[in-house]
Formats: structure tokens, C-alpha cells, sequence
């Protein structure tokens, strides 16, 4: 709805129609694609709704979840003035980050980029300084397990 009411998009429409996150006070806007609707709207139109965010509201966080789109993941980077890479202490979650890094290959890109290991366990002998090293970025911060959510 957003990317098709561009034009219309003012800080005083979204307030009234965006979740709002009470602890936080964050606004939501939700990219729930289905089918049908993700052959309509193109990386181009969300990087379109996300710079006119950009102009209205001091912060705009991106949560990119499991997107793999290279040209959307790209434009969001070279955009971003820091870059959260969230992981886990699995190889497969390590690969996944560095095969997604390697697509997009934007080395200037490095230094905005700090490693997120999710749910951090110091008895998993992989280690943040390993993935960071692996992935080559330079810093990292470790989120420990909690059982607290939304």
C-alpha cells in the first residue's frame, strides 16, 4: 500500500496508520508480501518508500528478515548509514551471511557493517571474533539468549 500511495505519504498518514511499538515507540510498517503482490512491487518502489521515510523520521530501521534480494539488500546497504548483519553460531547461518555479502560485494560498505550473533552461547565453541572474521567485517556485539519478545 505504501509503495502504490507514494505520493500521498506524509508523516501525518503514517502516524495514524502504522503500528506503533508501545516499549519502544517505534512505528511498524510491515513488508508482508503474498504472491501476487511481489511481482507488483519492486525493489525500486521499497527503496523509494524507505528514502521518503528517511526525510520524515530521524531513524528508519530496515528488518530484512531472510530477504535475499540482491538489488534491494544493496540499495538498502549503500544507504545505510550502519548496517546490523544478524547470525546465529551456526556455519550454515555464517555462510548464508557471507555468500549474501560476497553477491553484493560492496567492500565500502565494510566499515557501516557490525555483526549481531543472535542469541549469543559463550559453550558454542564458534565464536564472534571467528564469524567476524570470516565474514570480514570489523566489529560485533553478542545478543545472549533471553526469553523476552514482542
Amino acid at each position: 500500500d505504501a509503495v502504490h500511495d507514494l505520493a500521498r505519504l506524509d508523516r501525518t498518514l503514517l502516524g495514524t496508520v502504522l503500528t506503533r511499538h508501545r516499549a519502544s515507540g517505534l512505528f511498524v510498517l510491515p513488508l508482508a508480501l503474498g504472491a501476487q503482490e511481489s511481482t507488483e512491487v519492486t525493489a525500486t518502489a521499497i527503496l523509494s518508500v524507505v528514502r521518503l521515510l528517511r526525510g520524515m523520521f530521524g531513524c528508519v530501521v530496515v528488518n530484512l528478515a531472510g530477504l535475499q534480494n540482491v538489488e534491494l539488500v544493496g540499495g538498502l546497504m549503500a544507504d545505510a548509514q550502519q548496517f546490523y548483519l544478524v547470525a546465529s553460531q551456526r556455519l550454515t547461518s555464517v555462510k548464508a551471511c557471507r555468500d549474501m555479502l560476497t553477491r553484493l560485494a560492496a567492500p565500502e560498505a565494510e566499515a557501516r557493517i557490525t555483526l549481531v550473533v543472535s542469541e549469543h552461547d559463550p559453550a558454542i565453541t564458534l565464536t564472534d571474533v571467528q564469524m567476524r572474521t570470516v565474514l570480514g567485517v570489523a566489529r560485533s556485539v553478542r545478543l545472549p539468549r533471553t526469553g523476552v519478545g514482542w
